[in-house]
């Protein structure tokens, strides 16, 4: 909106025209204690819960204390963008504050960068996006007559509570959809499911005859791979070779619960073959330039089906890198990741080469008819599996791991009522989970449609009488040059000063 189009009494100023910013600055980490002692810290957006600031941390060595009444912007990290209230604290390093001069009201301010946050967020850079103080100083805002920003404030609290209050609903729906899919998963996976059908068809065949089928299938596999290879190099098989067979790992019963009639303990590797992937030579253009064959990584398990790839690989990479193409159902397991990656699972409905970040068990034969049961069981596992990581900094899973997970196996004919069941409701839920997050969409385009007239100057009445934006930006400027306007906290010794006044030095 250029200046000729704005609203009778508007003006078009920037962060740094209207405000001082502090950039945070991190005391050292022995300084920083929860026990009360020393000066509020905040660190980041954790510590707001979309209504208030809760305070978890102090610090006695605080190195950026802000006043009250600041509007505090995370500009580094997962977070980055969030704008939330503050209180009179110390911040971290990946949090601004934003201080209105007076006149100017902080919930004026704190609508109009919502209303430009996408804008804002374009800005952000690096591998670690992040905010400058730059880009929030010269951020601009439309600003009208101190009235007006009033009035308006008043008019879009008293619409956007109830949409937020909407939204809270629709968050608190899906949060317990959440729940109800991990409840449906562990009763699967429990036998709570089936109990009535189980005390209806006591005869059914138990879960053990069906491992020794799984069991011999694999050893016949074992030994048909070996006669095949011997017939390609022309050699008889030597005395005793089938005593190279190597079994799978058994389970380590001890401490396991019981569990329902009929059911046993497998171990991993007693009903798949897990395999891995590796990361073809990035430098290696011949490796990647062209590439057709999907090639999956970890990020990929965040959804429980993987029907397309992110990046691909040449048939040279497969080659030259012992890339294994995997088939179609395949079951994935993270085995490392960030954030809660590790041990998320999911299933390719595509043929492809996987990342040696992923685990890859492929069911065959008899086991194959199980795939769907045993999903469900490693999807209802996730903290367990989890839990089983080793190492130091970031625990990881690995294929000897992997192998030795312990689940249930339940009767085939079960397994069959179970799936159905499980997929019956979770199908649902996938249905519900759909619509709120719809609803969320048209929720935020709602929020901007409201802002948009908010700043458009057509949400409130306007009154001609009020004292122009112009007028108090007078002011502001006045006050600057006078040297009213000084920064609040002092610089460390033989630092040279900022060149703008209104901002704290990082």
């Amino acid at each position: 909106m250029s200046g000729d189009e704005l609203p009778g009494g508007w003006a078009i100023s920037t962060l740094g025209a209207i405000g001082r910013l502090f950039c945070g600055q991190s005391p050292p980490i022995s300084a920083v204690n929860q026990k009360g002692e020393g000066t509020p810290y905040i660190t980041g957006p954790e510590h707001w819960d979309g209504i208030r600031l809760s305070v978890e941390k102090w610090t006695t060595e605080p190195r950026r204390i802000v006043p009250d009444g600041c509007l505090f912007v995370t500009v580094k990290g997962a977070g980055v963008g969030k704008l939330f209230q503050g209180i009179a604290c110390a911040i971290g390093r990946d949090v601004y504050a934003y201080q209105p001069e007076t006149g100017v009201s902080p919930k004026f301010i704190e609508f109009a960068l919502g209303f430009k946050l996408r804008q804002l967020l374009a800005k952000a850079q690096g591998d670690i996006p992040g905010l400058s103080k730059d880009h929030i100083l010269d951020q601009e805002v439309l600003f009208p007559p101190v009235n007006e920003q009033i009035r308006i404030v008043y008019k879009l609290e008293e619409l956007l509570s109830d949409l937020d209050a909407g939204v809270a609903a629709l968050e608190r729906a899906r949060a317990n959809l959440k729940k109800y899919r991990a409840a449906v998963l562990k009763a699967a996976v429990t036998g709570d499911l089936t109990a009535d059908w189980r005390a209806a068809h006591p005869h059914a065949e138990p879960a053990t005859k069906l491992l020794d089928r799984i069991l011999a299938e694999r050893g016949c596999k074992w030994e048909a791979d070996q006669q095949a290879r011997f017939a390609v190099t022309g050699r008889n098989p030597p005395k005793d070779w089938r005593l190279k067979y190597d079994p799978p790992v058994l389970p380590d019963l001890k401490g396991l619960p019981e569990l329902p009639l009929g059911w046993c303990w497998v171990s991993v590797d007693q009903i798949a073959e897990v395999g891995t992937g590796t990361t073809p030579l990035r430098s290696s253009k011949e490796f990647y330039e062209g590439g057709t064959i999907p090639w999956i990584l970890s990020t990929a398990v965040n959804e429980t089906h993987i029907t397309g790839a992110a990046e691909f690989v040449t048939d040279h990479a497969v080659r030259q890198s012992r890339l294994r193409l995997y088939p179609k159902h395949t079951l994935l397991i993270a085995m490392y990741g960030e954030g809660k990656t590790r041990g998320k699972v999911s299933e390719l409905l595509i043929e492809a080469t996987i990342n040696q970040a992923l685990a890859a068990l492929v069911l065959n034969g008899t086991a194959a008819n199980c795939r769907p049961f045993v999903k469900h069981v490693l999807l209802s596992n996730y903290e367990h599996m989890r839990r089983q990581a080793a190492g130091g900094m970031q625990p990881n899973l690995n294929l000897g791991l992997v192998e030795k997970l312990v689940i249930p196996l339940a009767p085939f004919a079960e397994q069959q009522v179970i799936t159905n069941e499980v997929e019956q409701r979770l199908s649902v839920i996938a249905a519900s989970e759909n619509y709120i997050a719809a609803s969320l969409k048209r929720a935020s385009r709602l929020r901007q449609s409201i802002l948009k007239e908010a700043f458009a100057g057509r949400l409130v009445p306007q009154d001609p009488t009020d004292e122009p934006a112009s007028a108090l930006l007078d002011r502001i400027r006045q006050a600057r040059s006078n040297g009213h306007i000084a920064s609040t906290v002092a610089r460390p010794r033989g630092r040279r000063k900022h060149p703008d006044p209104t901002v704290q030095p990082e």
